[in-house]
């Protein structure tokens, strides 16, 4: 049983989290329509992008017994762009991972970066994206029940490739029925 001190710091992070998301989602919906345009700063795709992702998800890999492995090459990658967004783009394509992939496997993450690009995949065990909704995927309300896993609400996917758009970069996918989900991006660095 949680103590008082430590259930009021839970109900904390978890406001904090919600209103993060909220306005993360509030600046991509004024993005969608050319209102807002990302507010790129420095950020460290270690300390500002994983790290927090990794901790808001851990409740969900817990759940399912999934195991989150990251690489990133270097290890310290620098890239001008806008944190809030980034995450939103990390914490959507490791939440499918978990979402439609398989109890007890495992989702991993590969960064590296070169001069000009930064490079991300996001590879998870699962039973794959059904062919029929491979060509629209990245549509506005578009998903599919895979596997046990209900989907969601159609705009997780849209969303992530307006934001990598948005960064000047571009998404694709790979997916083999019956054994893996890959997604992987790019965007410039600077």
């Amino acid at each position: 049983m949680l103590e008082t001190g430590e259930l009021v710091t839970t109900i904390e992070k978890l406001t904090l989290k919600l209103f993060n998301m909220i306005d993360s989602l509030f600046k991509m919906s004024l993005s969608e329509k050319d209102e807002l345009l990302p507010q790129k700063t420095m950020v460290n795709i270690k300390e500002d992008i994983m790290l927090p992702v990794e901790q808001e998800l851990i409740p969900l890999l817990k759940k399912k017994k999934i195991i989150l492995k990251s690489k990133i090459r270097p290890r310290k990658i620098n890239i001008l762009a806008e944190s809030d967004f980034l995450r939103v783009v990390f914490r959507n394509l490791i939440e499918n991972g978990i979402k439609y992939g398989y109890k007890e496997s495992i989702i991993d993450v590969y960064i590296k970066s070169d001069k000009k690009n930064l490079y991300v995949s996001v590879t998870n065990t699962g039973d794959g994206i059904p062919e029929e909704i491979k060509n629209e995927l990245f549509q506005k309300f578009r998903h599919a029940d895979v596997g046990t896993a209900k989907s969601g609400t159609g705009i997780g996917l849209f969303n992530v490739k307006n934001i990598i758009k948005k960064h000047g970069g571009k998404i694709n996918f790979e997916s083999e029925k019956n054994n893996r989900v890959k997604f992987y991006f790019q965007l410039p660095v600077n």
